[in-house]
């Protein structure tokens, strides 16, 4: 069973695959590429217009009361002070690096001591 259709036009790709065939893909493809990206300028237009209609026409918009109460914790900072997590300012922060810091740098040196006690060792057990 064979479907014919007479329409000739590359807009048509399927119909124009099934008539023409491979040789339609690529005219087919790029008409409709073509009409797509007409369609989305067109919108893109439409939707600045409607902006531009919006911004000029003379309507204030009443701003919500800004209380001066100070803001409550949220439900992440509830979940995080359940779970034993606190916030900590810059400065706490900065002291507790720098307290493993120093605890680093110990370790460091006793491994670097232990390392030459070896190396002293091995050099002594030599003939």
């Amino acid at each position: 069973m064979y479907v014919y259709f007479s329409s000739s036009y590359p807009i048509f790709s399927i119909s124009n695959f099934l008539s023409a065939g491979r040789r339609a893909i690529i005219p087919g493809s790029l008409s409709i590429g073509a009409i797509c990206t007409l369609l989305q300028l067109a919108f893109n237009e439409l939707s600045i217009t409607r902006l531009k209609y919006i911004s000029n026409s003379g309507r204030t918009v009443a701003l919500p009361e800004v209380s001066t109460n100070p803001p409550s914790k949220s439900t992440s900072e509830h979940i995080l002070a359940f779970l034993g997590m606190k916030e900590v300012t810059d400065e706490e922060y900065l002291e507790k690096m720098k307290k493993k810091r120093e605890g680093y740098l110990k370790e460091i040196a006793e491994l670097e001591q232990q390392l030459a006690r070896e190396h002293d060792d091995d050099r002594s057990s030599l003939p």
